[in-house]
């Protein structure tokens, strides 16, 4: 059922988080209080839902529960989306405990190094992060603060217990949120039992036998471990797009399988091998055709007992503690579990080097290859829009792609010892010129059939019907006026139901062609007049870089909030050239371009500030990441330590690609 918060005749409406067993007693204790209630959700498991239908069955609630639609909650494509603004407004109430959680860590684990200190506070502000799922309370209350607005009844807003409860930011949040009324329903998982029963099983987990494979023995030399997502393809994005610019044999590198979604089968493993590079799953989701990879050692009954006491020296610190500091020692004893069997998988594969995929979300992986002596090699595969946890880079040494990325690495309180300005690589390993000359067609196609100019639209992971109700009017009212869709999921128009026939009207002209989601963004807007993006910056990012004409449809004007502005590089451009704040403006200056485009010059051109996105812009991203990671691994060779051979891989590439490249990190 679709929501509908017209004007209330009943006495109240509960906008609950997470819909499930322990909703109902409240749900009752306000029935009580108010007589029959509404209830809108946005989360739900069969318990609950089962349970709160059964109460509307017998009268308890005076409609069905309604699922509040992800349109409603998450708006991407009107003025109330806030989304950049929430994330650095979450951010930076986070951060305000990293004072605390720094003394936590330093009385709980006063012996380890300063990296790996920092390694485990940015962690638990992660994990913090990710407990807000994307921002989801902040985005129920200003909901239930728009019913409020159109209804006369009493409204109550029940949440999930936040991992860590009382902090000064949710102090804050309580004041501005000061007109709901708001309710923190119980959550097992957030219970001391529920951490410890965790921990404890992972750790018992970890002495099981190992395989027989985890014993095999490996080279004396230090291996470089990459995981497993994109594959093997060279002439696509790929695994090992760095590793095909380097001198670095084969037969040291390790391909670890460690996703559900990436399977290692026959073909995969045949190449594998063809390059003498061995494969190696990780946990057992991963096994794919071949069970025998599957690896795993053996945790021994010391290291165990180490974690073990570690973990009882927490809990005594939690006994006298506030709910804050409770709260924080609690996420630190997770944290410090988390890494144990990742750890000993690493040190038995002997992994000097580790290129893993991820980039967002707490860094176990960085904490795992730290604690067994390597390094942590990693890019971003997307563009930065503002200061949040996603951008706190972890890994030993991260590649940026430009200026506007580095400066938000830095306001993010990103902890990588080496910060290094190298290009936007993924933008190169999707450079096809089959994939051209296919969207080349398109265009062409668009244009015969009329269209004067040809926009392309790239969209994003949520629903923006708004977005392409206007640009669809638009295009039918206006026979000068081709688009080419790339979507950001291939089921776009199947998701955007309300518009089939807008759609279908669209496509009967000729002067639409909608994409695969697969196509790379840059290729696109190579045969387009201007590409228009909303939401994240990346697919306009990528287009800019390759020298199209760009235009950022920001409807929450970013550049008028003091949080953001620093990081509104397009913005910076002035006003209505590469950023627009509505639809209108924009389709204007659009027309006017298309009348004379000699006066509408700068409409959409960012070559002023392409450098800040990526200096380099020459196809020699890879090469530049290959030859930091080669030197690296030539200098663990010859016998320096981990800190020395960073050190001579950063001296090498900032004499020979600029010390301006260098963010952090030269000596």
């Amino acid at each position: 059922m679709q929501s509908d918060i017209g004007r209330s005749h009943t006495n109240c409406t509960i906008f609950v988080q997470s819909l499930s067993l322990f909703t109902i007693p409240i749900l009752i204790k306000y029935f009580l209080r108010f007589g029959k209630i509404r209830v809108f959700y946005v989360n739900s498991n069969n318990t609950g839902l089962r349970i709160v239908n059964w109460l509307y069955a017998v009268r308890v609630l005076t409609i069905s529960p309604v699922k509040i639609l992800r349109t409603d909650l998450w708006p991407i494509d009107n003025s109330k989306n806030q989304a950049h603004v929430i994330k650095t407004q979450a951010y930076t109430e986070l951060v305000e405990l990293k004072d605390d959680i720094c003394e936590i860590v330093t009385k709980v684990l006063p012996h380890i190094d300063d990296y790996y200190r920092q390694l485990l506070i940015s962690n638990i502000i992660k994990r913090c992060n990710d407990d807000l799922r994307n921002y989801e309370q902040n985005r129920l209350v200003n909901y239930a603060k728009l019913h409020m607005e159109k209804s006369t009844g009493d409204s109550i807003v029940i949440l999930r217990t936040p991992l860590i409860r009382d902090t000064r930011g949710v102090v804050k949040r309580h004041k501005l949120w000061g007109d709901c009324t708001i309710v923190y329903q119980f959550t097992f998982s957030k219970t001391i039992i529920a951490h410890l029963s965790y921990v404890f099983s992972r750790l018992v987990f970890c002495v099981l036998p190992g395989r027989k494979r985890s014993n095999q023995c490996v080279n004396e030399d230090k291996s470089l471990g990459v995981a497993a997502c994109w594959g093997i393809d060279e002439l696509k994005q790929n695994d090992f797009f760095w590793w095909h610019h380097t001198n670095l044999a084969g037969s040291r590198l390790r391909y670890l399988f460690d996703r559900h979604d990436y399977q290692p089968n026959h073909a995969v493993v045949s190449s594998l091998r063809d390059s003498n590079i061995v494969p190696f799953a990780l946990n057992r989701t991963a096994l794919g055709d071949f069970p025998e990879i599957y690896f795993r050692g053996r945790v021994s009954y010391r290291e165990i007992l180490q974690s073990v006491c570690i973990i009882f020296r927490a809990l005594r610190f939690c006994l006298l503690a506030d709910f804050v500091i409770r709260d924080i020692l609690l996420v630190l004893i997770l944290e410090i579990s988390s890494h144990v069997k990742l750890q000993k998988q690493y040190e038995l594969l002997n992994l000097g080097v580790l290129w893993h995929y991820q980039e967002s979300g707490a860094d176990q992986i960085t904490s795992a290859i730290h604690m067994a002596g390597g390094v942590r090699f990693g890019t971003h595969w997307s563009c930065g829009d503002s200061p949040n946890t996603s951008n706190m880079r972890t890994p030993h040494v991260f590649f940026v792609w430009g200026t506007h990325d580095a400066r938000i690495c830095l306001a993010s309180d990103s902890i990588s010892q080496h910060l290094i300005i190298a290009g936007c690589a993924i933008s190169e390993m999707n450079e096809n010129i089959e994939t051209l000359k296919l969207v080349q067609k398109e265009s062409n196609a668009v244009r015969d059939n009329g269209a004067e100019i040809v926009l392309t639209l790239f969209d994003n992971s949520t629903l923006a019907p708004n977005f392409y109700q206007f640009f669809l009017e638009w295009m039918l009212e206006e026979k000068k006026v081709g688009i080419l869709v790339k979507p950001k999921k291939d089921n776009m128009v199947e998701a955007h139901s309300d518009l089939a026939n807008l759609f279908a009207r669209a496509s009967s002209t000729g002067r639409i062609s909608i994409l695969h989601d697969s196509i790379w963004p840059a290729d696109v807007a190579r045969v387009s007049d201007f590409c228009i993006g909303i939401g994240t910056m990346s697919a306009i990012a990528v287009s800019a870089i390759v020298g199209s004409r760009v235009i950022y449809l920001d409807y929450a004007q970013l550049d008028h909030n003091q949080l953001t502005k620093p990081f509104s590089t397009l913005h910076s451009l002035g006003k209505n050239k590469c950023v627009f704040y509505d639809h209108e403006s924009l389709q204007q200056s659009i027309m006017q371009y298309v009348s004379d485009p000699l006066a509408m010059v700068s409409l959409g051109d960012a070559s002023s500030v392409i450098d800040q996105f990526d200096p380099f812009r020459d196809g020699k991203s890879r090469e530049r990441i290959g030859e930091y990671i080669e030197n690296y691994v030539n200098s663990i060779d010859k016998g320096y330590s981990r800190e020395d051979s960073l050190n001579y891989a950063v001296q090498i590439y900032a004499e020979k690609w600029g010390e301006d490249k260098i963010v952090r990190g030269i000596v």
